[in-house]
C-alpha cells in the first residue's frame, strides 16, 4: 500500500470513529424514584403513591421521547419533537392532555453549571441546576459521554429544557426536584442503547 493510500485509510477510520462517537443516543433509561417529605404534614405514603418508585424513559429518533412511571397518578408522557407538543395521559383522566411545549410560565431565577463528584452507573457527571422564582429547584446530573443531539429540543421551553439540552447534550442520569414541602430524586439504574419503535411515540 502506498503512503498516500495508507494516510487515506487512516483518515477514513478516524472520521468513522468520530461519527460513531457523536451518534445520538437511542434507547431506554430506567430510574429508581425516591421521594421525601420535608414537612411532617405530608404523609410519606402519599408521596410514594403519587410519584411511584420507578420510571422508564424511551429516547427515539428525531428527538421524540416517552416517559412511563409506575405511580397511582402518572401513566405516560410523550414529547413529539416534530410538533413540539407534550401528550400526557394520567390514570384519573380518560382523555389525553395536549400541551404546547414552547410555553413555561415559571420565571427562571438562575441556571448554573457545575462540576460534580457524583458517579452514576460508573459514569462521571456534571450538574445543571435550574432554580425558579417560586423557590422550586431542579438539579440534573448528566454524563457528557452519553450524547444526544440537542437540536430537536431548541423550542422545548417547558421547564427550560431547551437550555438544559443546549448545555448538556445528554440525558440526565439523576434528577432531583425540590419543592418547599417535598423532594423527589430519579436515579438511573440501567441504560440500554437499542432501536426504539416509532409506535411508542404515537399518542393513543
Amino acid at each position: 500500500m502506498s503512503k498516500a493510500a495508507t494516510i487515506l485509510a487512516m483518515l477514513m477510520v478516524y472520521l468513522s470513529a468520530d461519527v460513531c462517537a457523536n451518534d445520538s443516543f437511542e434507547g431506554v433509561i430506567e430510574y429508581k424514584i425516591q421521594s421525601k417529605a420535608l414537612i411532617p404534614e405530608i404523609p410519606q405514603e402519599l408521596l410514594d403513591s403519587t410519584y411511584g418508585n420507578s420510571q422508564t424513559i424511551y429516547y427515539g429518533k428525531g428527538g421524540h421521547f416517552r416517559i412511563e412511571t409506575n405511580s397511582t397518578v402518572g401513566n405516560w408522557e410523550i414529547y413529539r419533537a416534530d410538533e413540539n407538543k407534550q401528550y400526557i395521559k394520567t390514570k384519573p383522566n380518560a382523555e389525553t392532555e395536549v400541551f404546547d411545549a414552547s410555553e413555561e410560565k415559571r420565571v427562571l431565577k438562575h441556571l448554573t453549571v457545575k462540576d460534580a463528584e457524583l458517579k452514576v452507573l460508573g459514569r462521571n457527571t456534571k450538574l445543571i441546576e435550574i432554580a425558579y422564582e417560586d423557590g422550586s429547584i431542579s438539579r440534573y446530573w448528566y454524563a457528557p459521554s452519553l450524547y444526544i443531539n440537542p437540536e430537536p429540543y431548541e423550542n422545548l421551553k417547558f421547564a427550560y429544557y431547551d437550555r438544559y439540552w443546549e448545555i448538556a447534550k445528554s440525558p440526565y442520569l439523576q434528577h432531583e426536584r425540590i419543592h418547599d414541602t417535598w423532594k423527589v430524586t430519579y436515579t438511573a439504574v440501567n441504560v440500554v442503547e437499542k432501536e426504539v419503535s416509532d409506535e411508542l411515540f404515537q399518542p393513543q
